[in-house]
């Protein structure tokens, strides 16, 4: 019964109903897109390198467990802290210095 008075208390106000719900719909759909669009930044190079460790734990038997989504959620989580942000160029330079040698990937902490 109370929504069905809404329209007439804002028109006390001079305000029809539209004109107040329609900014509350666009402010949901801003706070929506700006929450999942934070969620989602990961860098090429976190993705370059889950993508060769993830490789790698394929090809070794009983490794079946990496999560490649994580370690790249992981990996760009540290990237974007200024303490950390060292770790993953250290973690970097190592398995590119790796090259496709799995043995040496696995052996980059």
């Amino acid at each position: 019964m109370a929504f069905t008075q809404a329209p007439r208390n804002f028109a006390r106000f001079g305000l029809g109903y539209g004109a107040v719900t329609a900014p509350v719909r666009l402010l949901m759909v801003f706070a929506w897109l700006g929450l999942t669009s934070c969620a989602r930044e990961n860098s090429e190079r976190c993705s370059a390198l889950c993508n060769k460790e993830a490789e790698c734990a394929e090809a070794a038997q009983g490794e079946s467990a990496f999560d490649e989504r994580e370690c790249v959620n992981a990996c760009a989580a540290l990237e974007r802290d200024s303490e950390t942000a060292a770790l993953v160029d250290k973690h970097n330079d190592c398995v590119s210095n790796a090259g496709d040698n799995c043995a040496a990937i696995r052996e980059c902490r």
